[in-house]
């Protein structure tokens, strides 16, 4: 199997899970979170905006899911070429994924909830670590 398939496959199973646990977690929630940018009419604190499960199901596999199969593509590709460093740079790259994302969510809710950072770092970065251990080039033990 080649490096980019390796790479694909890993982090669109990230993308995957990452979407499930969060279907799981915010999926109807209006209650809690600190507001980013609060309603109008709430001002006795903050309650988020209500997300359909379509709209978390949609955004999961309808557009990130896409984009990890590209970028899982090629940084599987990258990584198989990479002899040292490759973790470093796959896990840097995870984090920005998982930051971007929580970004994106957050904002579409409208408050910040703290239950999306988990699932977004440990799946992105668990998926960068999977790919640079199976595109590994033979003979390197790191």
């Amino acid at each position: 199997m080649r490096n980019a398939v390796k790479g694909a496959l890993a982090f669109a199973a990230s993308v995957v899970a990452i979407t499930l646990i969060w279907l799981a977690a915010t999926a109807g929630q209006i209650e809690g979170g600190d507001c980013i940018d609060p309603p109008p009419g709430f001002t006795d604190g903050c309650q988020c905006n209500p997300v359909e499960r379509s709209w978390i199901i949609g955004a999961g596999l309808g557009v990130a899911l896409p984009c990890a199969i590209v970028v899982g593509g090629v940084l599987g590709a990258l990584a198989g070429r990479m002899p040292r460093g490759r973790h470093a740079m796959l896990v840097t790259i995870a984090v920005v994924l998982a930051i971007v994302s929580i970004t994106v969510a957050q904002h579409a809710r409208g408050c910040r909830l703290d239950e999306l950072v988990v699932p977004a770092f440990g799946g992105f970065v668990v998926a960068a670590l999977v790919v640079g251990w199976w595109t590994r080039p033979s003979g390197v033990r790191r």
